[in-house]
């Protein structure tokens, strides 16, 4: 059984990575291991933004952290740990930053979401999963959210 201490999840607030969180956590839990929980954020500035509001490079930068930060409270507010949790926040390109924050926090294992895009959306949009999964040093397990069937009541 391989050894798992320390976990990251990357997550984009969608619901492929509620999911991703979710499988992270109970994975945490059953191998008592710490918990990453990782949110990268574009490194292209909203120009349109920064001169509507005048606001200088460090003033939407800290905007976009502070807005990451709550959104990352807020995801993990659902949820009871038994284990360490860490917030996490970088910038840049999604998969990298994934990979180099892996890294640095020597996780035994990363848990993404995958949005299941296939045929055109995929080749355009491409995978932030499949590039993680090319390029991690550490095993990646990703989850794809699966609709629930709609019942029918009555």
């Amino acid at each position: 059984m391989p050894e798992i201490k320390r976990i990251l999840v990357p997550i984009d607030f969608s619901e492929a990575s509620n999911v991703a969180l979710a499988t992270a956590i109970d994975f945490a839990h059953d191998y008592n291991a710490e918990l990453f929980v990782l949110h990268v954020y574009s490194d292209l500035m909203p120009v349109l933004s920064m001169r509507t509001l005048d606001l200088d490079e460090h003033s939407v930068e800290e905007i976009q952290k502070t807005e990451a930060m709550d959104n990352i409270d807020a995801a993990l507010s659902r949820f009871t740990f038994q284990v360490p949790v860490h917030k996490l926040i970088r910038k840049g390109v999604p998969s990298q930053e994934i990979v180099r924050s892996a890294n640095e926090v020597m996780a035994n294992l990363i848990v993404i979401g995958t949005h299941g895009r296939t045929g055109l959306s995929h080749v355009l949009i491409g995978s932030c999963a499949e590039r993680v999964v090319r390029s991690s040093d550490c095993p990646v397990l990703t989850v794809r959210s699966i609709p629930l069937p709609k019942t029918d009541t009555g």
